[in-house]
């Protein structure tokens, strides 16, 4: 199966984000990150399409690692490749070092970041686009601004919130960069997928092997089921998907590929539109040919039966 690019020419779009999941502190005391928490973190990179969401590197960790400690592991140098993640991995200094070794990557600022503007283009509202501008990010009394520029664009989110929006590349429109930026919600789908249909809510060991190989297992049956659905063409979700390798594990491929292609049982067509207009003229055409007598006659209401 083919996969189109979402927007025109940006190679291949890796997705970061990390993902908590929480345990007992009693049961799980080498998981601790607060007094009362436990919890283990999966920092996951994800090549996303326009149909498709698949992981492609990840690094399991107690929960007590911040996102940023891990950028250097999910983030390589290929000019092919732009990295898309949150404000959680701001760190001016990789920034520097990937503008220098010319990583491509979109990223949210945070609310306290010191800019200088440069320069700045005409914002488009019509798209959303509030702020297009060429900027330097830190501060040079304490020694963190950088001396590569960067691009800020501020737009608005799906609820209308304001976004402001990092980005190393000058290359695309300012819509563009915007439109790339909301496809972060795609990891965060992912996230919850995994947690709903891949058995991680619970831990069926105590030691840290055993619930750090649970969830490679679960990633690893994630990445099966996304290369069965290529394979066989299926069209249908990979939740239906899963669902009928459950079924037919044990009954043989030629049973599962009919089960994929098998069309619904189900003949009906759910529920079916009145036709209001149909009976407005009925009942009128009763009225003008004086048969509305009936509708008074309370002896044959239903409700006085």
């Amino acid at each position: 199966m083919k996969q189109s690019p979402i927007v025109r020419n940006i190679g291949k779009l890796h997705v970061i984000d990390s993902s908590t999941m929480s345990m007992s502190i009693t049961q799980y005391p080498w998981a601790t990150f607060r007094k009362t928490k436990a919890g283990v973190r999966l920092h996951l990179r994800v090549v996303v399409t326009k149909d498709l969401t698949v992981p492609d590197k990840a690094v399991l960790l107690p929960a007590k690692h911040a996102d940023r400690t891990q950028m250097s592991e999910l983030i390589e140098i290929d000019s092919d490749a732009l990295y898309l993640f949150d404000r959680g991995y701001v760190d001016y200094k990789q920034f520097e070092q990937y503008c220098f070794e010319g990583v491509r990557f979109i990223t949210r600022l945070k609310k306290n970041a010191e800019i200088e503007i440069v320069s700045e283009q005409i914002p488009d509202p019509e798209n959303l686009i509030y702020q297009d501008a060429e900027i330097f990010l830190g501060n040079s009394q304490n020694k963190t601004k950088m001396q590569h520029s960067l691009r800020l664009i501020r737009t608005k989110d799906s609820e209308g919130n304001p976004v402001e929006i990092v980005t190393s590349c000058f290359d695309m429109t300012a819509k563009e960069i915007g439109d790339l930026y909301r496809y972060r919600w795609k990891i965060e789908t992912f996230f919850k997928w995994m947690k709903q249909h891949l058995k991680i809510k619970s831990f069926f060991g105590k030691s840290e092997n055993a619930v750090y190989n649970q969830i490679w297992i679960a990633l690893i049956t994630y990445c099966l089921e996304v290369l069965l659905q290529l394979k066989f063409n299926h069209a249908g979700t990979l939740l239906e998907l899963k669902r009928s390798l459950e079924t037919y594990l044990f009954k043989g491929l030629d049973s599962f590929i009919r089960s994929l292609f098998r069309k619904p049982l189900r003949q009906s067509k759910g529920r079916k539109k009145y036709d209001w207009e149909k009976e407005f003229t009925f009942i009128e055409c009763q009225f003008s040919e004086g048969e509305v007598e009936h509708l008074n006659d309370l002896t044959i209401d239903p409700l006085y039966l």
